[in-house]
């Protein structure tokens, strides 16, 4: 009986010393594949060093968040401390380019200018036809005067800002997507430095990533 019980101690300690290798070589993969998931790459843009900012201001955006607007672009330009910024506002008309300076993130001039912004009338068409966008653009508006079929054929990255819950979303984010750039809904949005990121990134290699991150997790042994 002696025997057969040391023979069964050391097969329970055999047993007990392999299950304790296996469970560290699986936290050693784990360990490796999130490591992968962290340092995976993002490519980021190049700071822009010019932008142009189209503001809506036909009569629906006069229920805007604009709070929520002010602060994204008050954290925008904390991250964008220097730059030159042409801005215009369109709905029933196109109006005046008016151009400004953003010198180490101060932007007061330019948001004097916003909150003289008057609202009035409905977004035309035809005004959006002549919507001339190209370079670093941050488009502000709800889309809902925008039509499926626009004409796309803009130059640079156009990333749509809205802060109303009645929004056009499924465009807005397709208009920004075409142009490898990002739709920022700011009636979600909370953190507006987890914004910014957005604009810092090429939404292409983000999803990119995200497929390769998916493999890492997801893949069959």
């Amino acid at each position: 009986m002696k025997k057969y019980a040391i023979l069964f101690c050391l097969l329970f300690i055999a047993q007990s010393l392999i299950s304790q290798v296996n469970l560290s070589e699986n936290k050693a993969a784990t360990k490796t594949k999130n490591e992968a998931i962290v340092t995976s790459k993002i490519n980021l843009r190049q700071p822009p060093q010019a932008i142009t900012i189209l503001w809506d201001n036909s009569l629906s955006m006069n229920n805007r968040l604009l709070y929520k607007e002010l602060q994204f672009l008050d954290a925008y330009f904390k991250k964008n401390r220097n730059v030159k910024v042409k801005f215009q506002t369109f709905g029933t008309d196109l109006g005046a380019v008016q151009k400004h300076k953003v010198t180490e993130g101060n932007w007061e001039a330019l948001k004097h200018t916003l909150l003289e912004v008057v609202y009035d009338g409905a977004t035309s068409k035809e005004v959006l036809k002549k919507l001339r966008i190209g370079g670093h653009t941050l488009l502000f508006t709800d889309g809902n005067r925008f039509n499926e079929n626009i004409d796309r054929k803009w130059k640079g990255a156009v990333f749509t800002i809205n802060s109303k819950r009645d929004a056009n979303h499924a465009l807005l984010k397709s208009i920004a997507e075409d142009s490898d750039a990002s739709y920022i809904n700011l009636e979600k949005t909370l953190d507006m430095s987890v914004a910014i990121t957005y604009t810092n990134q090429h939404v292409t290699d983000k999803k990119n990533i995200v497929k390769r991150n998916k493999q890492l997790l997801y893949k069959k042994k």
